[in-house]
């Protein structure tokens, strides 16, 4: 995982400036330790390596923006986050097939566990929270080699709640031609 991401660093200058940027407003916004570092590096390597985008971010804040309007808007807990860091998954039609099939199996496999324990607690409710696969994964039959079982599901949600706030005010104070981010408050 460290030298994939270490090569991948080379690659984008900005990438470890824009999880900084990721860590500081988790930090700002009194969420910090609530996400996994690597939940953090693999959102923002997701948004560097977007096959739909036409090129990766080139700045901090560009990256930045695309990495919480990315934790604001996917939906992490019915859709698998594939992060191809090295180019190696095609995505083909076998590929989402069996990547589909493995998230399936993680959501039946903890929805077995959680009814034969009955737990009464926040965490997993369904499965894990976060399930990324990314292309190291690749070797093992696409199985997320991170496990992620451990990030509380309430803590989770209430991040991508303030991510959707931030997301909305950053795209506000773009828009406004004034320049002021909070001049409604002004008065």
């Amino acid at each position: 995982y460290c030298n994939s991401v270490k090569s991948f660093q080379a690659r984008f200058p900005s990438f470890a400036a824009t999880v900084r940027l990721m860590e500081s407003w988790l930090d700002g916004h009194y969420y910090s330790g609530a996400l996994p570092h690597e939940v953090l590096e693999m959102i923002v390597i997701s948004v560097y390596c977007d096959p739909d985008t036409e090129h990766a971010p080139t700045s901090p804040s560009a990256g930045f923006q695309k990495a919480l309007a990315r934790l604001a808007s996917y939906d992490f807990q019915n859709v698998p986050l594939i992060v191809d860091m090295a180019d190696e998954i095609t995505l083909g039609a076998t590929e989402r097939t069996i990547i589909t099939a493995n998230f399936a199996s993680s959501k039946d496999n903890t929805n077995t566990h959680h009814h034969n324990h009955n737990h009464n607690h926040n965490r997993n409710h369904n499965h894990p929270f976060f399930y990324i696969v990314t292309s190291a994964d690749k070797q093992a039959g696409y199985t997320p080699s991170m496990k992620l079982d451990d990030v509380d599901t309430t803590c989770a949600k209430m991040v991508i709640n303030q991510a959707k706030h931030s997301i909305d005010a950053y795209n506000k104070w773009v828009e406004d031609d004034t320049g002021y981010l909070f001049n409604e408050y002004e008065q």
